[in-house]
């Protein structure tokens, strides 16, 4: 068995990385998802939808956070990454 790669840190909460891998015959194909908490500032208190998340920094400071996360996402898993957002809109 090939050694495992050691974790490598992703700056966002909650990160989880699902690798898919499937063998047929002589190939071998590979699907990874990852999935974490959106890579800004912000806080809620409590554990429900409401209030609303509070952004905590400034709309420069979220960007460049925003894109040094998924700089590295490329880094790590190359070209295409798709992002999609998985959040409840409207409280219930």
């Amino acid at each position: 068995m090939d050694q495992i790669e050691p974790l490598i840190p992703r700056w966002v909460a909650n990160m989880v990385e699902t690798e898919q891998v499937l063998l047929y015959h002589h190939y071998a194909l590979s699907f990874v998802a990852t999935r974490g908490s959106v890579p800004l500032f912000w806080s809620q208190p409590g554990y429900k939808y409401r209030p609303p998340p509070r952004l905590d920094r400034t709309e420069e400071e979220d960007k460049e956070a925003f894109g040094k996360h998924v700089r590295r996402e490329i880094d790590i898993y190359g070209e295409p990454v798709r992002a999609a957002a998985r959040c409840n809109l409207e409280a219930t």
